[in-house]
């Protein structure tokens, strides 16, 4: 997971001793959580034990501690695609959320961004389950989400359905080890969108992130025409070419880079294709709107590693003549 500590494909269980120092403790749980101050105003620290398992770009945790105090200030929020969501539930005891003046116990769950400030404060022996994902993985399932905060309760459908969903993957993550991490991970997304759209969360859909995904759509249905360039997009959808530019350079990127980057997964996906192993290469890059078969070679080669004819004779385990 990007920014997090090394990879945790197994459950694993690190326990945090109540002796360590409070810039110690910051960096553990930090590694689980996004960044977070602990504020225990000089108290003595509690023991904490943190289980984890990780899912593709998914993390889980289930955290056990007798009293602790911490804070999510301006000096840590991410910004943009770096930005997290997490998913907490408390199954045993409770904690108090300053910030929303709300507590956290068994008949709720609570959705929470990196990208806001939050405080919290467990004055009692606590037991929580955590669910840590990148913002981005959202994008496709809850369009123009942009983080916020809210706290739904399991007697709503959407919260029940989150909270059972969470203590189930934390049980199958504890005793198999083999587990689809990516079917996992989406589902674990799903069920986390399902809650944002049911929840009271104010969603605020961020206008110019779902014209781009509108954009992409138009290029997906256009990809094997000769003539999409950056002016028939623009013309389109009523822009001008530079506000086009911009519009994909502000989510790290280019028009005609990802027209390329479309072209080149279709094509790859065409020549992994038994069906189509009567077509050539050079059919192929027509075909995908390549004009000039060893350029298609060059860009493909950059981007897999092999050239065309290459990638089809592996993929298809055709003899090598």
């Amino acid at each position: 997971m990007s920014g997090m500590s090394p990879s945790r494909s197994k459950w694993q269980v690190e326990e945090v001793r109540s002796d360590l120092p409070v810039a110690d403790v910051e960096n553990i749980l930090s590694s689980y959580n996004r960044q977070w101050h602990v504020a225990n105003n000089n108290q003595a620290q509690s023991h904490v034990s943190i289980g984890s398992r990780e899912f593709a770009d998914v993390l889980l945790t289930e955290m056990h501690m007798a009293e602790i105090r911490g804070v999510r200030d301006e000096s840590t929020l991410d910004v943009g695609d770096a930005a997290y969501v997490g998913v907490t539930h408390a199954f045993d005891g409770d904690v108090d959320v300053d910030s929303e003046r709300q507590r956290l116990d068994e008949s709720n769950v609570q959705i929470w961004s990196s990208r806001s400030p939050i405080s919290f404060i467990a004055t009692r022996p606590v037991g929580f389950l955590n669910v840590l994902l990148p913002e981005t993985c959202l994008h496709d399932r809850v369009p123009g989400f942009s983080g916020g905060y809210a706290v739904i309760g399991t007697d709503c459908p959407a919260g029940q359905l989150m909270a059972s969903h969470l203590k189930a993957v934390s049980s199958a993550a504890k005793s198999h080890g083999d587990l689809d991490d990516r079917c996992v991970a989406g589902a674990m997304a799903d069920v986390i969108a399902n809650l944002i759209r049911c929840s009271n969360l104010c969603v605020q859909p961020d206008l110019r992130y779902a014209r781009l995904a509108e954009i992409k759509r138009f290029i997906a249905d256009n990809l094997k025409r000769a003539e999409l360039s950056p002016r028939a997009i623009a013309q389109e959808f009523g822009f001008s070419v530079r506000s086009l530019h911009k519009l994909f350079s502000e989510h790290g990127g280019s028009v005609m880079r990802y027209v390329k980057e479309q072209r080149l997964e279709g094509s790859a996906k065409d020549l992994r294709d038994p069906i189509l192993c009567s077509l050539s290469v050079t059919e192929i890059a027509f075909k995908w709107a390549f004009s000039d078969s060893a350029h298609f070679s060059n860009a493909f080669k950059a981007k897999y590693g092999r050239s065309p004819s290459s990638y089809r004779k592996e993929r298809l385990n055709l003899p090598t003549r």
